[in-house]
């Protein structure tokens, strides 16, 4: 912590772009080595993307992310068709007794 507020103090320190990913609280009861590196490739390929790669990296993040929160809401409109169908066997069952 120390010396990230030194390097936040170092008036000749560049400004970086890099944007990490957003960690999860509890992640770090899982944290290994192989992530630190994992996080120090992505860091370094971001810096030497250029503008455009940035951008278009940055666009695909975002369609990443909606169609992942699409998956879900399908997995959620499944579960409840499939209720809604339960119930529907069960009030006929009902109506046939």
């Amino acid at each position: 912590l120390q010396r990230l507020e030194q390097q936040e103090q170092d008036p000749h320190r560049q400004p970086t772009t890099y944007h990490p990913r957003i960690a999860i609280p509890g992640d770090y009861d899982y944290y290994s080595g192989e992530d630190d590196q994992e996080n120090l490739l992505e860091a370094y390929e971001w810096e030497i993307m250029t503008t455009q790669q940035r951008r278009d990296q940055i666009e695909i993040m975002e369609l990443e992310g909606f169609a992942a929160l699409e998956q879900l809401l399908l997995a959620q409109d499944e579960r409840e068709q499939s209720q809604q169908i339960r119930d529907m066997q069960a009030f006929d069952e009902e109506r046939q007794q």
